[in-house]
Parts: structure tokens; C-alpha cells; sequence
């Protein structure tokens, strides 16, 4: 009997102690009403961060092949200069692990041989990259080429209420952006071109000529007057914009 009563306290003894050495490494309590039972993760998990590979190519806009050696700069929409590389013997290009966001991708900077030429691209949320396929061409020097411009920019909260609490807006997703050629301040025929709007409320038509546009924007899971509005724009011959590019709408303003 006396060895029995010793083995048990012995078990007991042990019991405590290993309980005590798990309590020691992981740092946690045992969670309530299960005293046998130890959480072993000290921290949550980090959500994953997305990121994006922005790769391409420097296409000769005669010979429709890819040029080597070309420089390609890689600029926030501010124009500072995040990164920059020559492309590759084929005209490719790579830049790696790129956060979501507006960047403008330039090429053929300083070329003695190529005008410079400047591109757009959007990052979304879910590391798709808008457009899909990312070619710069280039022009030889003294070439006139017709001036083209991405016309792109965000889509932001709709209700007066909103606007009037925060000066942060909420950006809009799936929101209709339709591009409408404009003559008297009417949309000319059908639209030219849709896009709808990305988790950040971005939105992107490259490579437009100089002109007068209308955009219309529509999010019909909206009420009246929300759900409707448009903005004038005016491209000029210079790729200048009024307003200026990136542009700010705002739905039901």
C-alpha cells in the first residue's frame, strides 16, 4: 500500500513538472477549462504579402522586335525613382516583389537613338497587374509619332455623408468607367472603352489620343443619386491633361 501511495505521488510530481516545463517554452496559459490542454502559438500569423512581378519587353516600334540594352525606370506616380535596369537581350524586362500601387514605367531614357517613352501600369491587392502584357515600344529620334496618354486614376467614396465626416475617401471597387469621345459636351457614339474598378479603385485606359473625353462612371448596387456621375476631360496635343492625370472621381459628387 505504501508503494502504491508512492507511485501515485510520483506521477503526480510528474504531471506538475512537465506542465510547468510546456507553461516555461511556449509562454501561453492553458486555455479556460481544459487544464490539459496548452495553446502553443504565441503570436497570430502574419497575413501574407502580396506582391507582384512586373516583366516585359523593348519593342522597336519599326521592326516590332525587342531591343537590348535599352534602359527601363521604374517611377511612383510622384516621379521618384524606385528602381531601374537595361533590358535584356531579347528587349525583356524584370523588376521583382512589387507592392500594390500606380507606377509609371519609362523607357530609352538618355538614348541617343529612341525618344523616351513613358507607360503606365496598376498593381492590384491581389498581385494582378493591369494591362496584362506589358510592351514599350519606342520611336527613333525626329520620328513624329501621335502622341498617345494613359488616362487612368482612382474612383472614391459616393455619399455626401462619407465626404462630409473623413477627408480620408473610401476607394470604389467594380465600379463601370466608360470612356465616351465628347463633342459640345455631349458623349459622341458608343463608348471607345470600359474598365471596371480595381480593390483600390483604380481604373486604367492606355494609350489614348489627344481629345475631349467624357467618362461616365456606374455602380447600379448603389441608390439614386449615387449610383451615376460623370467628368470632362481634355487631353491635349502636348499629353497634358485637364484635369491632370492621375485623376480623382468621385461617385455620386
Amino acid at each position: 500500500m505504501k508503494n502504491n501511495n508512492i507511485k501515485l505521488f510520483s506521477l503526480i510530481l510528474m504531471v506538475v513538472l512537465l506542465a510547468g516545463v510546456a507553461h516555461l517554452m511556449t509562454g501561453c496559459q492553458p486555455s479556460s477549462g481544459d487544464y490539459g490542454v496548452f495553446d502553443l502559438r504565441s503570436d497570430k500569423p502574419d497575413a501574407p504579402v502580396i506582391t507582384a512581378v512586373l516583366a516585359g519587353g523593348v519593342v522597336d516600334s519599326a521592326t516590332k522586335t525587342g531591343l537590348a540594352g535599352v534602359a527601363v525606370k521604374m517611377f511612383a506616380v510622384d516621379k521618384t525613382l524606385l528602381r531601374e535596369m537595361n533590358s535584356v537581350t531579347d528587349g525583356s524586362f524584370l523588376f521583382n516583389n512589387v507592392s500594390p500601387g500606380t507606377y509609371l514605367l519609362e523607357t530609352a531614357v538618355g538614348s541617343t537613338q529612341f525618344d523616351t517613352a513613358t507607360y503606365t501600369v496598376l498593381v492590384n491587392p491581389d498581385g494582378t497587374i493591369l494591362p496584362p502584357n506589358i510592351s514599350l515600344v519606342v520611336y527613333p529620334k525626329g520620328f513624329t509619332a501621335e502622341t498617345l496618354v494613359d488616362i487612368h486614376g482612382t474612383v472614391t467614396a459616393s455619399t455626401t455623408a462619407s465626404l462630409i465626416a473623413s477627408a480620408t475617401l473610401i476607394p470604389e471597387k467594380d465600379v463601370e468607367v466608360e470612356l465616351f469621345k465628347a463633342a459640345s459636351n455631349a458623349p459622341v457614339g458608343a463608348a471607345i472603352a470600359t474598365a471596371k474598378t480595381q480593390a483600390m479603385g483604380k481604373f486604367l485606359f492606355p494609350q489614348q489620343k489627344p481629345g475631349i473625353y467624357i467618362i461616365k462612371l456606374t455602380k447600379p448596387d448603389l441608390p439614386k443619386p449615387d449610383r451615376e456621375d460623370s467628368y470632362d476631360l481634355i487631353v491635349k496635343n502636348d499629353g497634358t491633361a485637364i484635369p491632370e492625370i492621375p485623376l480623382e472621381l468621385i461617385l455620386g459628387n
